[in-house]
């Protein structure tokens, strides 16, 4: 007995030695037959709705990525059209008195528009609770340059939705970039305050919205609501010149860093002490005349920085803080602009101004 165990353990050990000792292609053969047959016995267990199902969730995913695209392509046609209104409204101005002024502004939607050829709409794909007011991250990096031949996503990028102001770009990766907001304290894009046309230019967007859902509407209630809306928008239409007032600096609050709706700024050094094209240098301290802010008053980037293009519309104007006695300059509170901050999940992103070596 013992014997034949022996024999048995022997005989094991002399096939396992002459299986590691045969060429590889004999080995193949051997394997061969029964790795078909196994393949074939899987195929033949695979469930063929469980297959279609995969399928089903391949195919969405796909029509997922398609929408976006179409989703951030009209976007930017959404900008795209609006600035060529505003450019229209500048250009057919009738008032001679105020034709620079137009020009000017007129000039700098053309260099906008310029900008915005080579812009990128990017998806929101992570915003950690802790920071939520102060950066997210978006899904284009690198790679999204190669494809473009052209550098738009680096570092001081400007971040925007439609004609609000954003962030900044702060670090760009391969398929991803970090973006700084405005309402972190790091990010201090120079503004101005601005009354007037662009000043009610949110205020008609909105009652324009209102007034469509309400065209929908069969209630004859509503009818009489309409004809206001319209009134009211007309109004707004005919609002004058535009007065481009007090320059400072914008940054974000030192509210709490966790999530938080109610997105305030702060607006530190504004006076009118230097002249510009806008107007001769004017003194805080004057009483007549119109007031160098107020609240309600518009914010919009100037331009100065060298980060920011001209003509974002950052926030409006909360509170003014009273002057000291002596002060040169005026500090004030604002909110953001943008009523959808908190919930972005798209926006765009433009080449920086200076060119990153």
């Amino acid at each position: 007995m013992k014997k034949r165990v022996g024999s048995s353990y022997f005989l094991l050990a002399f096939i396992c030695f002459s299986l590691l000792n045969f060429h590889f292609s004999f080995i193949e053969k051997i394997r061969g037959p029964f790795f078909g047959f196994e393949e074939l016995f899987a195929a033949k267990t695979i469930d063929p709705i469980a297959l279609e199902i995969s399928e089903l969730k391949a195919e969405n995913l796909q029509l997922k990525s398609q929408l976006n695209e179409v989703q951030g392509y009209l976007l930017s046609v959404d900008h795209i059209e609006d600035i060529y209104k505003k450019c229209v409204k500048y250009e057919t101005a009738s008032d001679s008195l105020f034709s620079s002024f137009y020009q000017r502004r007129l000039n700098h939607l053309i260099d906008f528009l310029s900008s915005s050829r080579w812009q990128i709409t990017a998806n929101v794909i992570y915003r950690e609770p802790a920071n939520w007011s102060s950066a997210l991250w978006v899904d284009v990096g690198l790679s999204d340059n190669k494809k473009l031949g052209k550098e738009v996503v680096a570092i001081n990028s400007p971040v925007i939705f439609g004609d609000h102001l954003i962030g900044v770009i702060e670090k760009v990766e391969k398929n991803k970039s970090l973006v700084r907001l405005i309402t972190d304290s790091r990010v201090a894009p120079s503004v101005r305050c601005v009354r007037g046309y662009e000043q009610h230019a949110l205020i008609r967007n909105h009652l324009e919205r209102v007034k469509e859902l309400l065209a929908l509407q069969s209630d004859s209630r509503y009818k009489y609501l309409l004809e206001e809306l319209d009134a009211q928008i007309t109004l707004l239409n005919q609002e004058g010149q535009t007065a481009f007032l007090a320059k400072g600096i914008l940054c974000g609050s030192s509210n709490p860093i966790w999530r938080s709706r109610s997105h305030i700024l702060r607006g530190v050094g504004f006076n009118y002490d230097f002249g510009d094209e806008e107007g001769p240098p004017r003194s805080l301290h004057e009483n007549a005349g119109t007031p160098l802010f107020q609240k309600g008053d518009a914010l919009l980037t100037t331009g100065m920085d060298g980060v920011f293009p001209a003509g974002l519309l950052a926030a409006f104007v909360t509170e003014v803080t009273p002057m000291k006695e002596g002060a040169v300059s005026c500090d004030l509170k604002a909110k953001i602009s943008l009523p959808e901050f908190a919930d972005l999940t798209k926006v765009t992103i433009l080449p920086p101004i200076t060119p990153t070596m």
